[in-house]
C-alpha cells in the first residue's frame, strides 16, 4: 500500500512539473482560425443577377442585371440590423392577351425595370468573430418590389407594388481593414395578383391563361450578389 501511495504521489509530481504549454487544449491565440470582425457601420454597393420567377400565367419578372446598396447597423452582439434597396435596370417581361389562347396569346414583351427596398433583422453564425476571414450571416427582411413601369398592359395587368418577404445568408469578407468583400444569396417571396381577364377562357373550347391556377399564387425569386464594403466605428 505505502508502494501505491509514493507512486501516486511521483505521478502528481511528474504531471505538475509538466510545461504549461503542453497542456493547452484547442487553438493558440496566434494560430486560432477565429478573428475580431469589427466595425458598427457597414456600407455596402452590389452587382448581380436577379433570376427569373417562375409562376403560372409566365408574365412575371424575367432574369436581369441587379443594382443593390446595403446598410448595416452591428448591435455590440451576434445580432444586426439590415437595410436594402435594389434596381433591376434591365428586366422585361412576357405580355398576354387573354382574348386568346395558348401561344398566340404571347404578344410581345416589354421593359419592366425593378425596384424593391426591405429591411429586418439578422445574425452572424460566429458571433462577433471570423471564421478564416469570413463571417456568414442569415437574415430575414421585409419590404417591397414594383416595376418602374406603372401602366397597364394589354392584358390589363401590371406588376405592381408588392409586398415581400426576403430571407438568406450574407458572407462578410473581415480583412481588418476599413474596405471589405460581400456575398449575398437573397431568396424574396411575394404574391401574383392576375386580373380578372386572365381566369376567364373567351370561348367555350379552350381555357383561360390560368386554367385551374391560382389566380394569386405564392412565388419566389432568388437574387446572387457579390459586393464592396465600406465599415467604420471599429
Amino acid at each position: 500500500m505505502t508502494y501505491r501511495i509514493r507512486a501516486f504521489a511521483a505521478l502528481l509530481v511528474s504531471f505538475a512539473a509538466t510545461p504549461a504549454s503542453a497542456q493547452v487544449v484547442g487553438h493558440l491565440p496566434e494560430k486560432s482560425p477565429y478573428v475580431d470582425a469589427p466595425g458598427r457601420h457597414i456600407l455596402t454597393t452590389y452587382l448581380g443577377y436577379l433570376a427569373s420567377v417562375s409562376e403560372p400565367a409566365d408574365v412575371g419578372p424575367k432574369g436581369s442585371l441587379v443594382l443593390a446598396a446595403a446598410y448595416d447597423y452591428d448591435f455590440p452582439s451576434a445580432f444586426f440590423l439590415t437595410m436594402r434597396a435594389g434596381l433591376a435596370p434591365t428586366a422585361e417581361r412576357n405580355i398576354r392577351d387573354p382574348l386568346f389562347s395558348g401561344p398566340q396569346s404571347y404578344v410581345g414583351t416589354r421593359r419592366d425595370p425593378l425596384m424593391f427596398f426591405d429591411m429586418g433583422l439578422a445574425a452572424s453564425l460566429t458571433g462577433e468573430k471570423a471564421w478564416n476571414g469570413i463571417a456568414p450571416r442569415l437574415f430575414l427582411n421585409t419590404g417591397f418590389i414594383g416595376s418602374w413601369n406603372d401602366s397597364y398592359d394589354i392584358g390589363e395587368y401590371r406588376f405592381g407594388p408588392k409586398l415581400h418577404v426576403s430571407y438568406g445568408l450574407n458572407l462578410r469578407g473581415v480583412t481588418g481593414r476599413d474596405w471589405e468583400w460581400r456575398a449575398e444569396l437573397t431568396r424574396m417571396l411575394y404574391r401574383m395578383n392576375y386580373p380578372n381577364s386572365f381566369t376567364e377562357d373567351g370561348s367555350t373550347i379552350d381555357e383561360s391563361i390560368l386554367g385551374s391556377n391560382r389566380k394569386n399564387p405564392w412565388v419566389g425569386q432568388t437574387t446572387l450578389m457579390l459586393g464592396i464594403a465600406r465599415v467604420w466605428g471599429r
